[in-house]
């Protein structure tokens, strides 16, 4: 019988790819690949293969033992994605600082307002209490002054907007005649996409901080006066005790001089 076929040599394993650290994904080229064959063995369009080595490949011509880019890290081996729709032109007759919502895309807001505080209890009531101008708003944080308001008592509450999330103060300055009703400086924090409402009490100069009390009648020129008086009394008393030590010695003299007529 004929001698059993003799198996040829196994054929060669076919090297694979595995992504890097990265996360790229490089092929070696081997005998017989060729571009279209490895776009097709990683799903992948051709081009994208040749843009990706585009200093090392010449048209589609590849070399063994080359080593190709088939994507980058974190780039998924898909086509390239059609080109983003185009925005809209804006009517020349919009605001473009305005939205319609009032909403501002990204951050965070601390929106503030001064009011007139009537009743001094720290709160707004909006149908009684009114908006007050000239106040100052200052918003910092810890490496200092952000960003200042002047209240005009119309559009408020003022909105500080695009704040990223972290820690600020808010200080206020009354208007003139005014004084805070509470805490002038308040600290806050805000994280992204939240906004915070502030609002600041103020009363009347004159209603704040009146104790009552009346200023001591007493002056500088009153107690002068007062010293300058006691210099006549000390002055009698020094007269009078003058003449009372010329009295005692004369009564003295007059005892010695009985004295010795006696004897």
């Amino acid at each position: 019988p004929p001698p059993p076929p003799t198996a040829g040599p196994p054929p060669t394993p076919r090297a694979t790819s595995t992504p890097h650290p990265d996360g790229s994904v490089v092929h070696p080229v081997q005998p017989g690949d060729t571009i279209f064959g490895i776009a097709l063995m990683y799903s992948v369009d051709a081009d994208q293969i040749r843009q990706l080595n585009a200093g090392s490949v010449d048209g589609d011509i590849i070399h063994v033992g080359q080593n190709l880019v088939i994507s980058l890290p974190s780039q998924a081996p898909t086509p390239t994605p059609p080109p983003p729709p185009e925005q809209p032109t804006p009517d020349p007759g919009s605001n473009p600082t305005e939205s319609a919502t009032g909403e501002q895309a990204g951050g965070a807001s601390i929106c503030v307002l001064a009011f007139h505080d009537r009743n001094s209890d720290k709160s707004r009531d909006e149908t009684a209490e009114e908006l007050l101008p000239n106040a100052q708003f200052t918003l910092a944080d810890a490496s200092g002054v952000i960003a200042q308001h002047t209240s005009d008592g119309i559009s408020e509450p003022h909105c500080f907007t695009g704040l990223a999330t972290g820690a600020y103060r808010v200080i206020m300055s009354s208007p003139p005649g005014y004084a805070p009703s509470g805490s002038a400086e308040r600290d806050v924090a805000v994280a992204e996409g939240t906004s915070l409402d502030l609002q600041f009490g103020n009363v009347r100069g004159e209603d704040a901080g009146n104790t009552g009390e009346t200023p001591s009648a007493t002056t500088p020129n009153e107690d002068e006066n007062e010293t300058n008086g006691s210099s006549p009394i000390f002055s009698t008393l020094a007269k009078i005790s003058g003449v009372l030590v010329l009295i005692l010695a004369a009564g003295m003299a007059v005892l010695f001089v009985v004295n010795r007529q006696r004897m």
